[in-house]
């Protein structure tokens, strides 16, 4: 457990701190798949290797198709304040009644990371490097509210319901997971937009698993064939920076062991948006691969330069080009010609009489 503590905050750390030497702070949110998710203050790549260390292989998906059938946990960081979709929510549940102890783990939104970073460098450093450190954390806060309070608000209410309140770092827990876990040691944050469990429904059993300063942080809803919905109010305890910090890990090792089993476990990626639902039967076929990202960023950028260099090399594309004309008046030309006459000539005898002649030819000027 120490061990692979330690190795999550090195190389957490060490990644940030590449980034700050070079000038640059990755930010993107909730993804894992791409490189420059990997050293994100918001990625979820820690929290991917502690499911894959404790539960099993991790795989990406950013499509709900056919495929997720074959897997017994999801987990989900979208990048969206919003509630999910009455069909995202739909086809979650027909997964969830298919089998039995399946899990969907939904981690809400209202967890800036980038924010919660610099709050913490300017905290530790002094001059001009305190000053820059404060007014990144300004505007990332800035960024971070303008997107919070443009979200639609929908009434579906069916896993959660939205609650404001007052931003509050933590100060009490409570509920079954409190018993593992450390309050002095965990960064965990209440925002102001809250994620509280919905109304009741018959045949779905709502449990709080952590409550944090009296509020409900994490609870799940779990149906009668044994799978469940987890919810999560955001990511501060879960992200690749606040899982940096020790305390934390124990946190985001809980939420791992609610995983059944050692099946593969999906990260399933959106960014803003939903992700794509498909009921397609369709097998995989040699082309499927460039459907997956990376590549289905990158091959549609090589086709159109592929077009490009087309127009450009080919002679009936482009613009026209002088052709060059060969010069009629230097010796050398005559001379070439003769030769090829020669070499090109069957009769043995005519080739000598023509060379006789110019052998002449020279000798008399």
């Amino acid at each position: 457990m120490i061990v692979l503590r330690i190795m999550i905050a090195v190389t957490v750390v060490l990644s940030l701190g590449a980034e700050i030497l070079l000038g640059q702070l990755e930010t993107g949110y909730g993804k894992r798949s791409q490189y420059k998710y990997e050293k994100s203050v918001s990625g979820t790549r820690s929290l991917a290797s502690l499911f894959e260390s404790f539960s099993g292989q991790v795989v990406t998906r950013s499509t709900l198709s056919k495929k997720i059938e074959r897997y017994q946990t999801i987990v989900w960081v979208p990048d969206s304040f919003e509630q999910p979709s009455d069909r995202l929510i739909d086809r979650v549940e027909e997964w969830l009644d298919k089998e039995s102890f399946r899990t969907f783990i939904y981690i809400g939104r209202d967890y800036d990371g980038v924010s919660d970073y610099w709050r913490q460098i300017a905290q530790s450093v002094t001059g001009d490097d305190q000053a820059n450190a404060r007014r990144q954390w300004a505007l990332a806060r800035s960024e971070h509210l303008s997107r919070r309070y443009r979200k639609r608000w929908q009434v579906n209410d069916r896993w959660f319901k939205f609650e404001d309140g007052m931003e509050d770092e933590i100060e009490s827990i409570d509920g079954p997971w409190a018993e593992d876990l450390l309050p002095e040691y965990l960064t965990l944050q209440l925002g102001s937009l809250r994620l509280v469990p919905p109304d009741p429904v018959e045949n779905i059993q709502i449990t709080t698993l952590l409550e944090v300063n009296g509020q409900p942080y994490v609870f799940q809803l779990k149906r009668p064939n044994y799978s469940r919905v987890i919810v999560v109010n955001n990511g501060s305890g879960l992200l690749n920076f606040p899982l940096s910090q020790f305390g934390n890990e124990e946190f985001a090792q809980l939420l791992a062991d609610e995983h059944f089993g050692y099946s593969q476990i999906v990260f399933l990626e959106s960014g803003e948006s939903e992700p794509r639902i498909t009921n397609s039967d369709t097998k995989p076929n040699m082309w499927t691969w460039i459907q997956e990202p990376p590549l289905n960023y990158i091959v549609p950028h090589f086709i159109v330069l592929g077009i490009l260099a087309c127009f450009v090399f080919f002679p009936i594309f482009g613009r026209p080009r002088r052709s060059v004309t060969p010069a009629t008046t230097r010796f050398s030309e005559h001379t070439e010609s003769i030769g090829r006459l020669i070499g090109n000539s069957s009769q043995v005898s005519e080739a000598r009489d023509a060379l006789a002649q110019y052998q002449k030819t020279i000798r008399s000027d």
